[in-house]
């Protein structure tokens, strides 16, 4: 339902077009061990996995983003882009490499996303009248409440800090975007 009412809210105010859309949702489910660690584990481990916690996963980080995109197709300049923040959790191919076993919710849903992307992509790309684009990023680790080294008491990677900060990353979005 808020989708839906953002939406609106957009599609009844917008006095210009959209250039660019930035899908920035990043829920983690590992987030709530601390607190919940049968819910954590029930997303995390194929012993207890349990349908409803991956599908919440998968509707904060990808399907209501996607939803919105869809929603908000009519405002989008004839040049716009789509973004979605991604993950190396949502890589198939890094999966069968580098990943770590389990993290259905967040992989899986960072997965669902990037392959959202590319069909909107091609979608884009059959429309000749328009030059849009849709891609899917991975930032890399940054500095963030999920990431680790805003939290206090912390420790992630062996005590590293993120070498990135949210700043520099969202000025390497808006300079890739301007590039264009």
């Amino acid at each position: 339902e808020s989708v839906s009412e953002l939406a609106d809210v957009f599609l009844r105010n917008a006095a210009e077009k959209i250039d660019c859309i930035v899908h920035n949702a990043g829920f983690n489910p590992k987030d709530r061990a601390v607190s919940d660690y049968a819910y954590f584990e029930s997303t995390f481990r194929a012993s207890r996995f349990d349908a409803n916690n991956v599908a919440e996963c998968c509707y904060i980080n990808a399907l209501r983003p996607m939803e919105l995109t869809g929603k908000l197709l009519p405002l989008l300049s004839d040049d716009a882009s789509v973004i979605a923040i991604s993950s190396w959790f949502g890589s198939i191919a890094t999966k069968d490499t580098e990943g770590m076993p389990g993290q259905y919710a967040y992989a899986g849903s960072k997965a669902l996303m990037n392959m959202f992307i590319r069909g909107l992509a091609q979608e884009f790309v059959t429309d000749a009248d328009k030059k849009r684009t849709a891609v899917a990023i991975n930032p890399g680790w940054m500095a963030t409440d999920m990431g680790g080294s805003l939290r206090p008491g912390v420790t992630t990677m062996g005590g590293m800090d993120a070498p990135l900060t949210t700043d520099t990353v969202a000025g390497r979005i808006l300079d890739m975007v301007q590039d264009e």
